[in-house]
């Protein structure tokens, strides 16, 4: 996390180029929250009042939150990403709107900023907008708020301090999207368990290593570029002979956290499981719905065997779906612009300030790029993005 922490860090390039999250992944944890997590009707105690994002960076994970809850809040150590996190109102939905939604994302609106629907990723913008449009066909949901927009706030911090910000029993619900694998449970786990409302819920998701899913041959040639180096299979492994020309980066993204990512979250402890733990923090495990936890792999449709981790948790029963997956398309400088925005990258260029000019002024990040041209996706312009995505969610008791 300290990558994404430090000045030199882009972080309005980490929003422009990140994907956002789909709208079946939101689907999956309302519905959690909504029913308990085992299918049950809907539970009364399932508020809808206040949510949480933790290490929300500029705000990907948060802003869709807004259609369902009264406040949203998001907690972010980086200084940077708190400066640039998205700001939106419902004046910013009218204002959309009133302009035709900027000429049907023409881009002719008179703002860009984070602050206006314009100037949002168009994925995470209609994410928004679609989900604002089902509450107003469908009615105020009686247990959901009943704003059209709830409102948003960032406030810097470590997700482990969330009890300075937060009321005892007052959160409703707690996510993290790609954040989970810095977090020191230890510390956080009685943390949540003093932050949720009865009933609440936790719910934290995470993508790892991207794949080409119509060209799924390139999975060892992109896992050369992005794993570690001592996990990657043969197949990949052989891309890193020198004549092959493959520089890894993988070897430059922050530990143990990557590797908690690539594992699908398995390595991410229940409350139960911390060891440690004081006589308080320990009686406070009685809060939380054991029977609730889950833990599932999605967005696994035609990827290749070398995307995919022998460690991740069971698949969901939608893991294969291609209604179920987590895509951006782009073109070729849109995916290196993404290569752009990974911690081992940056990391990795700050330690070889030199590498363009020691390779004819083409540096790692364009070299794989050209490699990954040469690798079956030869004359396309446009590339299907697909990343694996883990969930694990759980319910503190409602009483």
């Amino acid at each position: 996390m300290t990558t994404f922490s430090k000045a030199t860090f882009d972080a309005a390039s980490y929003l422009a180029f990140r994907p956002s999250y789909p709208l079946w992944l939101y689907d999956e944890v309302l519905t959690f929250h909504r029913t308990g997590g085992q299918g049950a009707a809907t539970r009364a105690g399932a508020h809808f009042r206040s949510a949480w994002d933790l290490g929300c960076g500029p705000g990907i994970s948060s802003v869709p939150l807004q259609a369902h809850f009264a406040r949203v809040t998001g907690l972010e150590p980086s200084a940077n990403m708190v400066a640039s996190a998205i700001r939106i109102d419902e004046g910013a939905v009218r204002r959309y709107q009133r302009e035709g939604g900027a000429a049907r994302d023409g881009s002719s609106s008179s703002s860009s900023s984070s602050s206006s629907l314009a100037g949002l990723p168009a994925p995470l913008r209609t994410l928004l907008l679609h989900k604002l449009d089902t509450n107003a066909r469908a009615g105020a949901n009686a247990t959901e708020s009943k704003q059209q927009l709830g409102t948003i706030d960032y406030i810097q911090g470590f997700a482990e301090d969330l009890d300075t910000h937060c009321a005892p029993g007052s959160a409703d619900l707690i996510v993290a999207g790609q954040a989970a694998h810095w977090f020191h449970y230890d510390r956080l786990w009685p943390v949540l368990s003093r932050a949720l409302a009865p009933g609440g819920t936790v719910a934290f998701w995470g993508y790892a290593e991207f794949g080409l899913p119509d060209f799924p041959s390139t999975g060892p040639l992109i896992s050369a570029f992005m794993s570690d180096p001592a996990a990657m299979g043969d197949e990949a492994r052989a891309w890193l002979d020198k004549d092959k020309g493959v520089t890894n980066v993988g070897a430059y993204f922050e530990r143990p956290g990557r590797t908690i990512l690539d594992r699908g979250l398995v390595d991410v402890p229940w409350p139960w499981e911390v060891k440690g733990q004081g006589k308080a923090d320990a009686e406070g495990d009685d809060k939380w719905d054991r029977a609730s936890a889950t833990r599932s792999m999605y967005s696994l449709a035609q990827l290749s065997p070398a995307s995919r981790n022998p460690a991740w948790p069971a698949p969901s029963a939608h893991a294969e779906s291609t209604e179920h997956t987590m895509d951006l398309v782009v073109d070729w400088s849109g995916l290196e612009r993404y290569l752009r925005t990974a911690s081992a990258v940056n990391n990795f260029l700050q330690q070889h300030p030199d590498d363009a000019a020691r390779h004819g002024g083409r540096d790692v990040v364009m070299r794989f790029v050209e490699l990954l041209k040469e690798q079956g996706p030869r004359g396309t312009e446009q590339l299907r993005l697909r990343w694996p995505l883990s969930l694990m969610m759980l319910k503190a008791k409602s009483t």
